[in-house]
């Protein structure tokens, strides 16, 4: 196939020099400062010809993407095509990249008599790359190849078998940004059982079902909001060791808030959580307690709790929590005597820690 000897041409910033002669005495038309370079380019086919060749594009993000680029040569020549499949024909490479103030891009044809074709364009913006290079490779197959810079984009090219189709009149849309993923919000509802201490002498193992709602995003500031009740299963049973004893039962709630969340790696998250308990203590006489009475004492606390979540299969989560807090009043069961003696007395400070498993309802 053939290619023509050499032709010269000056891309501006969205525009070529015009080739023009000059008479006796003109002297050359001045040009402006130029982005793009300057250019040597082999010859067309013959007038009617349509020369099949391949494109290798690779472009940075924003760009426009292969086919846009083969819409611009089409609107400056019709003499080359795209090659069908298995159909002997030349490869053009274009490689744009970024720059350091803008963006780069070159374009690679196999030597003719020997000597290499490559040229290099760069411009503030990647879409004036791609309008340069797209008139160096109309060029290199078409002398006659229209030279300035279209204000239009071409259609979309024709398969190989196909006629040429002729350029249309919209010009071509930048590139839109691709909009942030909106923030997304869901629940989810598990049970959990604790270990907890300061409700009876010794721990006391806690059924805790809950619920939550909050963001469901994958980065640190993920707030979400549980809310859980609690009972004590089963029933605490104290012996003052002179033959008496008594039953102590806990039930109440807990709201809970956790802010961060923190990826420790793939699937597994640590937060940082406060929660606020709100509870009470019910406690019986039993046998030997001459007058059998029943009372009760308020639970108020405040807790730093950690919680490791880790994703289990799909929307089903398992976790690890552990707490330690600090109660706001500290009442205390007695059995009156004779002799009289304390059962339980609620402590100022206290721990918990257990397992739970839940979903999320997406």
């Amino acid at each position: 196939m053939q290619r023509r000897a050499v032709l010269f041409v000056a891309a501006t910033t969205l525009c070529a020099a015009p080739r023009r002669s000059l008479a006796a005495g003109d002297s050359p038309p001045a040009i402006p400062p130029n982005p793009a370079s300057s250019v040597s380019a082999p010859t067309a086919a013959a007038a009617g010809e349509q020369t099949p060749i391949r494109l290798q594009y690779s472009a940075h993000d924003g760009c426009p993407d292969s086919i846009a680029f083969f819409r611009f040569v089409q609107a400056r020549t019709q003499r080359i095509r795209l090659a069908a499949p298995g159909e002997l024909a030349e490869t053009a490479t274009i490689v744009i990249e970024r720059g350091e103030s803008g963006s780069a891009g070159t374009l690679e044809l196999p030597p003719l008599d020997n000597r290499p074709f490559s040229r290099r364009v760069e411009a503030r913006t990647c879409d004036e790359v791609v309008l340069a290079l797209s008139l160096v490779l109309a060029l290199a197959y078409d002398p006659e190849a229209i030279n300035t810079f279209p204000a239009v984009s071409a259609a979309a090219p024709v398969s190989p078998q196909a006629p040429p189709v002729a350029p249309p009149a919209q010009p071509p849309e930048p590139p839109v940004a691709a909009a942030a993923p909106p923030e997304r919000f869901a629940a989810a509802a598990g049970i959990a059982a604790y270990a907890v201490g300061g409700i009876a002498p010794g721990l006391s193992s806690i059924l805790s079902p809950f619920i939550e709602y909050g963001s469901n995003a994958e980065r640190l500031w993920s707030p979400r909001v549980m809310l859980s009740l609690q009972f004590q299963i089963p029933q605490q049973n104290v012996s003052t060791g002179d033959g008496r004893s008594a039953t102590l039962l806990f039930f109440g709630g807990q709201l809970t808030g956790c802010p961060i969340w923190v990826s420790v790696v793939p699937g597994i998250a640590l937060a940082p959580c406060l929660g606020f308990d709100l509870g009470q203590i019910i406690g019986s006489g039993n046998e030997g307690v001459e007058a059998t009475r029943t009372g009760s004492l308020l639970w108020v606390a405040f807790e730093a709790i950690g919680r490791l979540r880790a994703t289990v299969t799909g929307p089903v989560f398992a976790e690890f929590v552990g707490s330690g807090g600090l109660t706001l009043s500290q009442g205390e069961f007695i059995l009156q005597g004779p002799p009289r003696v304390s059962v339980h007395k609620i402590p100022i400070g206290f721990g918990s820690f257990g397992l739970g498993l839940g979903v999320h309802f997406r």
